[in-house]
């Protein structure tokens, strides 16, 4: 059950399309291999606590893919996403059969990862709410499936990157920590 609403939670940030950034977009994130951790915090539901998950993930971003990969504690894959950003070809593995069952939960919510990740602040449908002294993005709110993601975006490495990032959308909010990465050639 644990690995069920893990893999939810992993594909919880996106939106239905994603049009191919070209050089004159500013992407949050540029293309390239990111490694994080996350946590997620899920709504509390039935009168229960809010649930909370821990896990680390591997994003490899290019102008014509998007990879996602879900990783347990121990380091063996969750699931595995692979995007097609041209045609939007979505292929999805689920390696724990307990969270099979939750498979197109885990297609929505990896829509709306997907969506706050690739975001361009040069896109008229992002707003940015507050900007940091170098005119770098602190806060937006991303359209996702029909809805308004709240994004906060922590202090920037030397290279312009968000170390952190705060998703809250309806059903959870996520903690994310961007733990290295290496840009795309």
């Amino acid at each position: 059950m644990k690995f069920l609403i893990l893999s939810l939670f992993i594909f919880s940030c996106a939106h239905n399309t994603v049009s191919i950034p070209n050089e004159k977009k500013k992407l949050v994130f540029p293309f390239g291999v990111y490694q994080h951790s996350v946590k997620v915090t899920f709504a509390k539901a039935n009168n229960e606590g809010p649930k909370e998950f821990e896990f680390r993930g591997i994003f490899d971003f290019k102008i014509d893919k998007l990879t996602l990969v879900g990783l347990s504690p121990l380091g063996t894959s969750v699931f595995r996403t692979e995007e097609n950003l041209i045609t939007h070809d979505l292929k999805l593995e689920i390696y724990i059969p307990s969270s099979k069952q939750a498979e197109e939960k885990i297609k929505k919510s990896y829509i709306i990862t997907r969506d706050v990740l690739t975001s361009s602040i040069t896109d008229p449908n992002v707003k940015i709410l507050s900007r940091n002294g170098k005119g770098m993005p602190l806060e937006l709110e991303i359209p996702s499936q029909n809805e308004i993601v709240q994004v906060l975006l922590g202090s920037y490495d030397h290279k312009n990157i968000p170390k952190a990032i705060l998703v809250s959308y309806k059903e959870f909010k996520m903690e994310v920590k961007v733990t290295s990465y290496e840009f795309n050639k």
